[in-house]
């Protein structure tokens, strides 16, 4: 009976050993994350042949008293505890992997999702080696042994590694596998150097996030030519931005924009920083782009970092320079329109300056009109350009004078003529004839080419806040459009405040805008001031002469407005200030003087 005693107590503990061998082998396949000392079979061994002769089961226990670490309860928070052997872990094996310890430190600080992963899986191992160790009755643990902690043993391999640096950085979890793939043929210190050194240019620029999303909107909805592999990749990523919460205004964030390129674009990351990275932006520096937009373009368009400077950029810009445009434009191009460094739009400047001579653009001109609108240069001929030429042909725009209001306004080009007949609608509804419309369209194209919402609306909204009447207010627009296209901060508010200021009501400053409309075109301290003071104290009229006679301000005050005040004082002649002005010298002569012409009095 004995015997079959301790045959059931020797099989019980081979399968009890079994159980902890498992556990082992979890914990190893478990991406090393255990907080278990690793023993060695020989070790277990020993083991087995103790259990076979004990008495009774005790907890595990091998040479040098080490054994199975089980959390002691009531000591201390155990939670904690793990947290730090685990960022212990992170911080030994990053700089294992050459970085320097504080900025080790500053990255296991950053990544708890991984430190999360890392105690979770190392507490599911403990589980397996608890329920091994009161399977065999245990009781407690064996004095005099001593526990070896997850930060005493365990080492992060290469992968797990990038995933910490990765999630530190802010790349999704997700594309980490994908990204740690990519780059691992970069080692971990240089890629960290190379991401500041993005980080920190994107930084300068200081991005407003909703205006940049409307660039980007802009420019994905006015290319029209078969794109090359760049340029695809660059569409891909910002579709697929623009399709997660918060979109493309999120890339306003320099660490998050930064991350997002890590992703999208990892291949930049396998370049050299200084002998490539540095190159590029030295490079686009030497043609003329500024520091502080450097950010800008990079993020517009991220592969002209894979390029190239003095292969493929300079071969680019080389083929604008062939057909006129000066070397002095080219940086302030390339911030308008990124998309210039790319071969999509270097294989389209032939055809597109084919398109500006055929619609009758002079020579002279095409250069300026591709240095005005470079997004022309991402249009195709036939899908966009052609169609707002015949909308034009439509409003009476034809032959020499389509080739001038294009020059004046190469913009028009590369907008579609649904946003174009948005211009001509909003028009419509506040009175203009349509009649009118191409002589508008000839006097001042930029207002075609502008936003109706943001630029056209706000400007009739304040004309009407300020007491102009529906009945009068189309007059005023059809006879001066580039009230339209005034900003109202910078100039209309200001001049009309200067009138307000000098006690003119606004029915007044309405009726004076009314009789001529360009009145609000002139700044106050070197026009309105200087003649309205003339018009006081030199010549002592009443001040509100001018609501009768506003173009008054339209007379130049040297060669016109002194000289015929000189006149009235030295032959004592009463008129109205409409009279004395509107007449030419001849006429003004004969009806006041009784002679055919003017000697002007010296002063």
């Amino acid at each position: 009976m004995a015997c079959s005693m301790d045959v059931l107590r020797w099989s019980s503990c081979r399968v009890q050993v079994h159980v902890v061998k498992q556990a082992r082998g979890f914990l190893i396949t478990k991406s090393n994350v255990s907080r278990v000392c690793a023993f060695s079979d020989t070790e277990l061994g020993d083991t087995e042949r103790g259990l076979l002769y004990s008495s009774r089961p005790r907890i595990y226990k091998l040479r040098k008293s080490r054994r199975v670490y089980c959390e002691r309860e009531g000591v201390g928070d155990a939670g904690d505890q793990l947290r730090n052997e685990a960022l212990a872990v992170v911080v030994r094996s990053l700089v294992a992997a050459g970085i320097e310890e504080e900025d080790a430190v500053r990255i296991s600080l950053k990544c708890p999702h991984f430190i999360q992963t890392l105690v979770g899986r190392s507490s599911e191992a403990d589980e397996i080696v608890r329920w091994a160790n009161l399977s065999l009755g245990a009781e407690g643990e064996s004095e005099g042994s001593s526990g070896n902690g997850l930060g005493e043993v365990v080492e992060l391999s290469g992968p797990e590694r990038w995933s910490v640096v990765l999630e530190f950085v802010g790349v999704n979890a997700q594309a980490t596998n994908r990204i740690s793939r990519a780059l691992s043929g970069s080692s971990l210190p240089e890629f960290l150097k190379k991401v500041k050194f993005l980080e920190e240019a994107l930084n300068v620029s200081q991005l407003d996030g909703r205006i940049f999303e409307r660039k980007v909107h802009q420019m994905m909805r006015r290319l029209s030519v078969a794109t090359d592999e760049d340029l695809q990749q660059t569409l891909s990523f910002f579709e697929k931005m623009d399709a997660q919460r918060g979109g493309l205004a999120l890339l306003a964030s320099a660490h998050y924009a930064t991350a997002r390129l890590v992703e999208g674009f990892p291949l930049i990351f396998l370049r050299d920083l200084d002998t490539e990275l540095r190159s590029v932006l030295a490079f686009l520096e030497t043609v003329g782009v500024s520091k502080e937009s450097l950010g800008r373009v990079l993020l517009l368009f991220p592969p002209v970092l894979l390029c190239d400077p003095d292969r493929e950029l300079q071969s680019r810009l080389r083929t604008l320079k062939k057909v006129g445009v000066r070397a002095m434009d080219l940086g302030r191009m390339i911030v308008r329109y990124p998309w210039l460094l790319s071969r999509t739009t270097q294989n389209n400047v032939d055809e597109i300056v084919e398109f500006l001579l055929s619609v009758k653009v002079l020579t002279r001109d095409v250069d300026r009109s591709i240095t005005g609108c470079p997004q022309l240069l991402g249009c195709s001929s036939g899908r966009t350009l052609q169609p707002m030429v015949e909308r034009m042909n439509m409003l009476g725009v034809k032959s020499k004078r389509l080739g001038y209001v294009i020059a004046a306004s190469p913009q028009l080009l590369v907008r579609s003529t649904n946003e174009f007949n948005e211009v001509v609608d909003f028009l419509l509804k506040i009175g203009v004839q349509e009649t009118d419309l191409g002589g508008m369209l000839k006097r001042q194209p930029g207002m075609f080419a502008s936003d109706v919402e943001t630029v056209l609306e706000p400007k009739v909204q304040f004309l009407r806040d300020l007491g102009m009447r529906e009945d009068v207010l189309h007059r005023v627009l059809r006879f001066y459009p580039e009230l339209l296209t005034m900003r109202i901060e910078e100039s209309l508010r200001p001049r009309v405040k200067f009138f307000q200021d000098l006690r003119f009501h606004n029915e007044a400053i309405c009726s004076m805008i009314c009789r001529f409309p360009p009145l609000l075109s002139y700044n106050p301290e070197p026009v309105l001031k200087p003649k309205l003071d003339f018009l006081v104290n030199s010549m002592g009229r009443d001040i509100f002469e001018v609501v009768e006679y506003p173009r008054y301000f339209s007379y130049s005050l040297e060669k016109k407005i002194k000289p015929r005040a000189r006149v009235i004082t030295r032959f004592k002649i009463k008129c109205t200030l409409t009279e004395m002005l509107a007449l030419n010298d001849d006429q003004f002569s004969a009806k006041y003087l009784g002679m055919g012409s003017m000697l002007v009095p010296p002063r």
